[in-house]
């Protein structure tokens, strides 16, 4: 029997057109959700749908997915509460629904500022595996910072009022997080020579980072990359993590950097 797909979505500026956190009282779900939302909030036996969000109020996010998911609060037979360190996570069992609905929010103003890796570890550990695990954002900072988690293929939203995936931000998300991680083991391995050692395909670590440099500083100006670094791209983890941008955004990085000037958002 084939596993389900979970999708985890941000909540504010995702979902909705306006931020809301404090202006709960002025947006409702009929005059600020985003347009095109069909395409993600899905929840059946095939396809699991969460919301991991820094937001406060269990209740207000879910009066947005009702009306999405064709519910009502009629149709909730069960409403269970986690407390985690760093946030609380409800489960919502709803009529005729054979997962729940989780979501995430936050009460502490600190724990805010710890991104959504935690939250996004913790709904899956509460749900059944699924073959494919995706996060969905518009804050590039907890898109990279999600990069780190192999189970997850991470989006990153535009903050428009139709629900749109910015493809070419994912990508540099994925290769910040790369170049990150790649320098803390330079930093931490230094005294071995490693930053300037060749890998089994002769790329050193230096000329992956160049590499990787030139294509976000491409992306950025909307010009081809340097031909001499072509090579590094496709070669060993980065080549990897390209490849795997590639296949969930069904885009080509070649064509990206030939029509550079193409809108690389999708509904």
């Amino acid at each position: 029997m084939a596993k389900p797909i979970l999708r985890v979505a941000d909540f504010d500026c995702t979902l909705t057109v306006y931020h809301t956190f404090k202006y709960k009282w002025f947006y409702k779900p009929e005059n600020n959700s985003k347009t095109g939302l069909d395409s993600i909030v899905r929840h059946n036996e095939n396809e699991i749908f969460a919301i991991a969000t820094h937001h406060n109020d269990t209740n207000y996010v879910l009066s947005y997915l009702l009306p999405l998911l064709k519910l009502s609060t009629a149709d909730l037979l069960l409403q269970e509460t986690i407390n985690y360190p760093t946030h609380k996570l409800s489960k919502l069992f709803f009529k005729n629904q054979k997962y729940p609905i989780l979501i995430s929010t936050t009460d502490k103003p600190e724990h805010r500022k710890q991104g959504k890796n935690q939250a996004l570890l913790d709904i899956a550990k509460e749900l059944p595996a699924c073959d494919e695990y995706y996060f969905y954002d518009d804050d590039q900072k907890n898109v990279t910072e999600a990069c780190a988690l192999d189970q997850y293929f991470v989006h990153l939203v535009t903050r428009e009022s139709a629900f749109k995936i910015d493809h070419l931000k994912t990508l540099i998300s994925y290769l910040t997080y790369y170049k990150s991680n790649r320098e803390q083991n330079t930093m931490q391995y230094s005294t071995w020579g490693s930053f300037f050692t060749l890998n089994f395909m002769g790329y050193s670590k230096k000329q992956k980072l160049e590499a990787v440099d030139e294509l976000i500083d491409a992306i950025h100006h909307k010009r081809q990359v340097d031909e001499q670094h072509l090579g590094a791209l496709r070669q060993g983890t980065l080549g990897t993590l390209i490849q795997k941008w590639q296949s969930k955004s069904s885009l080509k990085l070649n064509d990206v950097l030939v029509s550079t000037n193409q809108q690389l958002t999708t509904t």
